[in-house]
């Protein structure tokens, strides 16, 4: 597997050179969206940023659009398609940006799709999170500034202010209808995604707050602090479930960035991220009810600041020749990505489960 990055997707504005693209074109020649040629290893990226450094990625539950957040202050959404095929990048009828957000004045951090509908919610150093919602129509030039005119139509629809310090990260509900972001001010706040109204302020960490996930089946939401680990928070009443603190025992002093935790799609395993146990820098696999981690991913060369497993399960036939072969068992296995402050990113496979007539065993 190579993983690729376009130097057209950048936070450099009128900066961007052509020439970022062929250092990438010629350190990946052998991508098939170059060649006819085989995909090789290893599955390690390069992304020393050249500029503004874009601080979170996301893509739409439709795999058309990219939205990435950056330190210029913007947000910007991006054509899946060019991306992704070399034709459509080479073709000039084709749009790359498809609208630059502006309505954040500091660091924006993270930026973050709905799973469903056209909503984009982002959070920033100026310890707002706003919402903006696609709508019918032409994209206008954000007055001030010297963007190209907007092809897409994204508008501000809530200004949500609760938290003291910059927000770190955010997480939708797996309908949309609410979000949890958190922040160095210690707390994670919960709000109705279509009154922009608070619901909950989670208040449990003893540190700042740079990592929330919401389990896929709307139960749970995983908070990542600085001290302490992970919390685990009920959505029937948001109390407290569980501390997960053990993997983070030797994590003391910790400067990564953020601690962007991810659940994998079947909500069965938490990748956590910041763990440290000398000299190894760990990205612990927690297990749903359990809430313990046995296993961990190793390698990266430096803190391990966000995970996100892959939205898609993948099945494998396991071929029993004994009498008590069933047609409904697979093997089942999971993707997942990490980032860290080595500028890295890595893909792993992890956890193989049972699948058995539709269910895990």
């Amino acid at each position: 597997m190579i993983l690729d990055k376009p130097y057209w997707v950048n936070h450099n504005g009128a900066r961007a050179k052509q020439t970022q693209g062929t250092a990438q074109l010629a350190r990946h020649s052998t991508h098939p969206r170059y060649t006819d040629g085989p995909v090789k290893y290893p599955v390690v990226l390069d992304l020393a940023p050249a500029g503004n450094p874009i601080w979170s990625i996301d893509i739409d539950h439709e795999g058309k659009r990219v939205v990435t957040a950056g330190s210029d202050h913007k947000i910007k959404v991006w054509a899946a398609g060019p991306i992704l095929s070399a034709n459509a990048e080479a073709n000039a009828a084709q749009p790359r940006l498809l609208a630059t957000i502006s309505d954040h004045i500091t660091a924006v951090n993270v930026a973050r799709f709905s799973p469903v509908g056209h909503f984009i919610a982002s959070g920033c150093d100026g310890h707002n999170v706003l919402i903006h919602q696609l709508l019918p129509g032409k994209g206008l030039a954000q007055f001030g500034t010297k963007d190209a005119p907007n092809i897409e139509n994204w508008r501000q629809v809530h200004q949500m202010r609760g938290h003291t310090c910059n927000v770190q990260d955010i997480a939708w509900c797996p309908d949309g209808t609410k979000l949890a972001s958190c922040s160095l001010d210690n707390h994670v706040i919960v709000w109705d995604a279509s009154t922009g109204r608070q619901i909950t302020v989670l208040s449990g960490h003893e540190g700042h707050v740079k990592g929330v996930s919401w389990d896929p089946f709307d139960r749970y939401v995983a908070s990542h602090g600085d001290k302490g680990g992970l919390i685990i928070w009920s959505t029937a009443d948001w109390s407290l479930v569980s501390r997960v603190s053990a993997p983070w025992a030797n994590s003391k002093g910790s400067s990564a960035f953020h601690t962007r935790s991810s659940w994998s799609p079947d909500g069965q395993t938490i990748c956590a991220t910041a763990a440290y146990s000398k000299p190894v820098y760990q990205a612990p696999l927690v297990r749903r009810n359990e809430w313990q981690s046995s296993h961990q991913l190793c390698g990266h060369k430096n803190w391990v600041c966000a995970a996100k497993f892959n939205p898609h399960l993948f099945y494998k036939v396991r071929m029993c020749v004994t009498p008590c072969y069933d047609p409904g068992h697979t093997l089942m296995h999971k993707q997942g990505y990490i980032g860290t402050h080595a500028w890295s990113l890595e893909a792993w496979y992890t956890l193989w489960r049972i699948v058995q007539c539709g269910h895990l065993v």
